[in-house]
């Protein structure tokens, strides 16, 4: 069973989100140190990671709805994909890492109101901190801060049919791309005050929603015969060297790196396509690196700086990422007697604007 949006086997997906998911440990392993991230386009390798991940979001999200356009069968496979792994991570953070962590006693901790408020991660409510835990750290009181990209990844779940309606007119679909571009270049050459809604920030979440439109577009306007891994790449060669301003490379890149994403991940490369053999750890690994990471800064400081976080925070976080796949995701995705959704992973990074950055004490 599995999602009808998935390509076949034998492409490079699976390669392209581990490496997109190992590029979010990268970046976020030097801010949690007190060092400025590895930067690219304009962009840290955290903030590239997402982009590329809604890029390919909307690419398999549009493909699912196309071939199998039910409103209620669409949801569900939704849900199972994002919210039984989210939940368990949030309900072991404040059973498990909380109560290590914390030096309230238990019954303080587990009656406090950053505790119950913690909870609603679980319904893609975000919070960011638990009382008390990792308050020392470089960055304290972040617990997992990347978990504020799911509640915009589920936005453009639900708004995935009216796209695809859209798409019925390519005019309209193409001014819907235009319009979420000229969203994400305000917000990044105004950097407007945040919005927040369900606690993300309204702004910073529309920096996303371009490349998963453009990706939507991909699979709606049947691209994938255009795309040609050479012409992507040497495109984002140009950019990264061209003398652009901010907001010009940003139009760009929206069209760039869902054009170079998808058409390294559509093809068949010997190692590549073999990346998913022992499972699909991505989608775990962005779930438990960043409190993986933190946790590290916590026991061991920050004398070895980015690199000594990465060497200790990504191997336990790849294996917790194949345990949650292994023992829960891939159960919750082909349970029942529709197809389940198969190896499609949210967004696991964060934008320029991180959020948790901003989390009170």
């Amino acid at each position: 069973m599995k999602d009808p949006g998935v390509p076949g086997p034998g492409n490079n997906f699976d390669a392209l989100r581990l490496g997109a998911a190992s590029m979010v440990v990268l970046g976020h392993s030097f801010i949690l140190v007190g060092l400025p991230p590895h930067a690219a386009l304009g962009h840290s390798v955290s903030t590239l990671a997402v982009l590329i991940f809604f890029a390919i979001s909307g690419y398999l999200v549009a493909g699912s709805w196309l071939r199998d356009p039910h409103p209620g069968r669409f949801a569900l496979r939704r849900a199972r994909r994002i919210l039984p792994a989210l939940a368990a991570v949030v309900l072991i953070s404040v059973l498990v890492l909380g109560p290590v962590l914390t030096p309230l006693p238990f019954g303080d901790y587990a009656l406090h109101a950053q505790t119950l408020r913690y909870l609603g991660n679980a319904i893609l409510y975000v919070s960011y901190t638990l009382p008390l835990v990792f308050a020392e750290n470089h960055y304290p009181h972040a617990v997992n801060g990347s978990l504020w990209t799911l509640p915009v990844e589920a936005t453009m779940y639900a708004l995935t049919p009216v796209l695809m309606l859209l798409g019925r007119w390519r005019p309209a679909l193409l001014a819907a791309l235009a319009l979420a571009a000229g969203l994400a270049a305000y917000a990044l050459a105004a950097a407007p005050r945040e919005v927040v809604i369900g606690g993300t920030g309204f702004w910073s979440a529309a920096m996303l929603a371009p490349y998963f439109v453009a990706g939507a577009a991909v699979a709606r306007f049947r691209l994938e015969r255009w795309l040609d891994p050479r012409l992507g790449l040497a495109a984002l060669a140009v950019l990264q060297i061209a003398p652009l301003g901010a907001v010009p490379r940003e139009m760009l890149l929206i069209l760039a790196l869902p054009y170079a994403a998808l058409a390294v991940a559509l093809r068949s490369w010997p190692v590549l396509r073999r990346a998913g053999r022992f499972g699909d750890a991505s989608y775990g690994l962005y779930l438990w690196s960043f409190p993986v990471q933190q946790t590290v800064v916590h026991v061991l400081g920050t004398a070895g700086g980015g690199w000594a976080n990465v060497a200790v925070a990504l191997p336990v976080s790849v294996i917790l990422g194949l345990l949650s796949w292994h023992m829960l995701e891939k159960h919750a995705l082909h349970r029942g007697g529709r197809p389940g959704v198969r190896r499609i992973g949210p967004p696991l990074a964060l934008p320029q604007a991180e959020p948790w950055r901003r989390s009170p004490g």
